[in-house]
């Protein structure tokens, strides 16, 4: 259910937290979990786990055909929850392309938790493939945020308006404090529709505006999350057993109760927080063992039946579509199903070890096991039963290596499932877990190519809320193991005992390996270094940065020579990113410097690295073929402005637009301006110069020097370039440092600075010597650099991050000429390019600019 902590919207919340409560979370979580274990295990008394499925064989087909047409009415109302995001972000989108996007999302998130990386990146890729902007897609995530407390707030208030004695009776509270609780639940979920009624637009909170909804669309908020938790809530009613005074109003108090428990909690899924709280709400009423078997039919409609649909839709589908070889539409459904192939996988591959586990802990039917000893030797029943387990594990610590496109991840994952899928059948002719596995493998067999990272499986990085939710399912099993088998008495003897029938020795020996395993590979992870904390590189780095950056396409490049931002390599020495921590904030300049094929790898890298250390990868000023890769990373787009840039062969001063530039160049060579290229080994003779120039540049700007995205004065650095310069009477008034990208596909500039010099427009004469020069020399593009915050639309239905640049680009001059950057740089006719920010959206966007801005505004100084 998209209600649980594992939907995106949930987890984005929390990962808003202050940085503290973030770090209790985890450790909050395990707790309650532990804590719901505790109550199944005092409620459920003597029970057997037989008695539990029993029960569900007493289901009849009409209650199974309406728990699975509820759990559909209730997919179907959260496809409304994406379209009236949508219209209120205001985007319009086909109705089988939000329906698609929303009920795979939500069968991932529910199933696998993690919603960020799994139903946030489903979400951001297909939104994003219809062409909506990140600023659109962030909108209508936190829209969905509040959809969950309007429909809970209403139908959770109006049961304890309406039936207020259960809870009081449980909780030992009275009536009218329950009563009082609900009333005030239902007046705050209430509060959207009335004040959109009163015809408010917008609401401040602080430094906060928000917008809110018109009347029509928080009255269609409320409808559809009402109809979505009473749709949920029938589907598990349904399953429910029937007891006197125990109708559906009574039913759905409980329900909302453990719903709400289960959010706050941030288990992933709620798995066992959930089923804790509705068996020890019921104890009074209901047999436990029947509660509990409505519970496990209630987790495969709900959950598995909806994920197990989604993988078939999307992987059988483009298996058969590659199978017929079809192009066109099937060559573009490949490329989508590539793109959501890790989250599908990652989801699909946890859930496969859980069922491992947990088939491992239960007992194997007696009939299947005489055939099987007619076959086989005990020794490989018990071998296999053992081996399975420990694929489960496998399993479970492999899917996020899959959600991170390893792949050698993806080979292991393939051998697991087919090993798995054998043990299956050996252990206990196990065909329905055997096909499941089989099914896994084959949606994965057609997303080969989305698992493009190269590296060892000791090498992935496995988070502590990864770790967490592994020992969650590890636990579970265990406690299922024991619940299943509470009717052995312990004793020593058990775990030497090899028997046919020895069910709970196998889950005793088949555990112990599993945690044994875990331990080493969680202490392993936990105590290996986090790796080197960034700091600024040294020669040799340099040094091996330089030659790299001599064989990119991209002058900015050049700016990892400055050495004044870290660099990350790569394992193959290729590539690298230059990045400074600022805050939370690991703010990467510009895109890596690598081969194209390459760029994907190091992003991972660098999101992983900052992830150790408890950071947000930010990246500053990225081009825009590149966005998909970082839409695989999880990040929101915001563009920055735009880039100037000259198609050199078409430049010309003899043309009418450029009359200016003409007049200006030639009344500077009439004042005596001669313009000189200086090679690199021949700057060192004139740095005094160079450097009296940029001292008396400074001053006449009243500004100092900066860094990160600028170079600044630095012999070092300015030594390793050619140099421009124009010099009146044999001295030099005016420099400019040149970048030359590889294969002249590009030149640029980095420090341009003058002497307030009488001879006019000196600037403009430097830079047309340059362009004229770089034509000359066969370079196809002169970069004139960035343009900040133009070309954003600040339109009545733009996004809010237009809006918002715009008003700057409007009214920030007294700051900063924005405008007059942009209209000096179009004398020179230039093309324009955009350039993004990519980094985490929603509530974390405002730190992230507050980290940026420091990192920017930072002066040269190398700590």
């Amino acid at each position: 259910m998209s209600r649980t902590p594992s939907s995106p919207e949930s987890v984005l919340a929390a990962s808003h937290l202050p940085g503290v409560l973030r770090k209790f979370l985890p450790v909050a979580a395990a707790l309650v979990f532990a804590v719901a274990i505790w109550l199944l295990e005092r409620e459920l008394g003597g029970n057997h786990l037989a008695e539990a499925l029993d029960y569900i064989e007493t289901l009849s087909p009409a209650d199974l055909a309406l728990g699975f047409v509820f759990t559909a009415l209730s997919y179907a109302a959260l496809v409304g929850y994406d379209l009236l995001a949508l219209r209120y972000a205001r985007a319009r989108l086909p109705l089988a392309t939000v329906a698609k996007t929303s009920f795979t999302a939500n069968a991932l998130s529910n199933n696998l938790g993690f919603g960020t990386l799994t139903g946030g990146s489903i979400r951001y890729r297909f939104y994003s493939a219809a062409q909506l902007t990140g600023a659109q897609i962030t909108t209508a995530i936190a829209f969905n945020v509040t959809t969950f407390p309007v429909g809970a707030g209403v139908l959770a208030g109006l049961a304890m308006l309406l039936s207020p004695q259960l809870l009081a009776n449980y909780l030992g509270l009275s009536p009218l404090v329950i009563a009082a609780v609900g009333a005030m639940l239902f007046g705050i979920a209430l509060a959207p529709l009335i004040l959109s009624a009163l015809k408010l637009e917008h609401l401040s909170v602080g430094s906060w505006r928000v917008r809110l909804p018109g009347p029509a669309t928080a009255a269609s908020q409320l409808g559809v999350a009402v109809v979505d938790f009473l749709a949920a809530a029938a589907a598990l009613y349904v399953f429910m057993p029937s007891a006197d005074g125990f109708g559906f109003l009574a039913f759905l108090s409980i329900y909302l109760t453990a719903l709400i428990v289960a959010v706050v909690s941030h288990v992933p899924g709620g798995l066992g927080v959930f089923e804790g709280v509705i068996v020890a709400l019921t104890a009074q009423t209901l047999n436990a063992h029947e509660v509990l078997g409505a519970l496990l039919a209630y987790r495969m409609a709900y959950y598995i039946g909806p994920l197990m649909l989604a993988l078939a839709w999307f992987g059988v589908g483009e298996f058969a579509a590659r199978r017929r070889h079809l192009t066109g539409i099937a060559d573009m459904a490949a490329a989508q199903w590539a793109s959501i192939a890790p989250p599908v996988a990652a989801a699909a591959v946890f859930v496969a070890g859980a069922v491992l586990l947990i088939s491992g802990a239960t007992p194997e039917g007696t009939g299947a096991l005489d055939e099987l000893n007619d076959w086989l030797p005990l020794g490989i029943i018990e071998g296999s039963h053992l081996v399975a387990s420990v694929s489960g594990l496998g399993l479970l610590l492999l899917s996020t290596a899959l959600l991170h496109r390893v792949d050698t991840a993806y080979f292991a994952t393939m051998v697991l499932l087919g090993v798995g899928a054998t043990a299956s059948l050996i252990k206990g002719v196990d065909y329905h877990e055997a096909l499941g596995l089989a099914g896994v493998a084959l949606v994965l067999w057609p997303a080969r190519g989305a698992f493009y990272r190269r590296g060892a499986l000791t090498e992935v990085y496995l988070s502590r809320q990864w770790l967490l939710a592994t020992a969650m399912v590890i636990g579970g099993s265990i406690w299922m193991g024991f619940f299943a088998h509470r009717h052995v008495e312990y004793a020593t003897e058990l775990w030497w005992q090899f028997e046919l029938d020895g069910d709970a020795p196998r889950f005793l020996r088949a555990s112990l390996m599993v945690v044994l395993i875990f331990t080493l590979v969680s202490a392993r992870q936990l105590l290996l270094p986090r790796g080197r904390a960034p700091g600024l590189p040294g020669p040799g780095e340099i040094a091996a940065a330089a030659r790299l950056v001599a064989e990119s396409v991209d002058t900015s490049a050049h700016l990892a020579l400055l050495g004044d931002k870290a660099l990350m390599f790569n394992a193959a020495g290729d590539g690298f990113i230059m990045y400074r921590v600022q805050g939370s904030a690991w703010v990467a300049m510009g895109d890596p410097v690598a081969p194209p094929q390459r760029l994907a790898e190091l992003l991972w890298q660098f999101r992983e690295q900052s992830d150790r250390f408890g950071g947000k990868c930010v990246f500053y000023q990225v081009k825009p073929e590149n966005l998909a890769l970082y839409a695989d990373l999880g990040l929101a787009f915001y563009k920055m402005g735009d880039e100037a840039r000259i198609r050199l062969a078409e430049f010309s001063l003899e043309v009418p637009a450029r009359r200016d530039l003409r007049q200006t160049h030639r009344r500077a060579v009439r004042e005596g301006a001669v313009f000189k290229i200086l090679s690199a080994p021949d700057v060192a003779a004139v740095l005094p110069q160079l450097k009296a120039v940029s001292d008396a540049w400074l001053l006449l700007k009243n500004g100092k020097e900066k860094g990160f995205s600028l170079g600044f004065f630095d012999a070092d650095y300015l030594a390793r370039f050619p140099c421009a310069v124009v010099e009146v009477n044999g001295e030099i008034v005016a420099f400019a440092n040149l970048w030359l990208a590889a294969g002249k596909a590009e030149c640029s500039v980095d420090l341009m600075r003058h002497l307030d010099t009488k001879v006019p427009g000196i600037m403009d004469f430097l830079l047309v010597e340059i362009i004229l020069w770089g034509k000359a020399q066969g370079y196809a593009w002169f970069n004139l650099g960035m343009a900040p915050l133009s070309g954003l639309e600040s339109r009545r239905l733009g996004p809010l991050w237009h809006k918002l640049g715009g008003l700057v680009y409007r009214i920030g001059n007294q700051f900063y000429s924005f405008r007059g950057l942009r209209k000096y740089k179009e004398k020179f006719g230039p093309e324009w390019r955009p350039k993004y920010l990519a980094c985490p959206g929603g509530l974390a966007l405002g730190r992230v600019l507050l980290d940026l801005t420091a990192v920017i505004s930072s002066t040269s100084k190398r700590e």
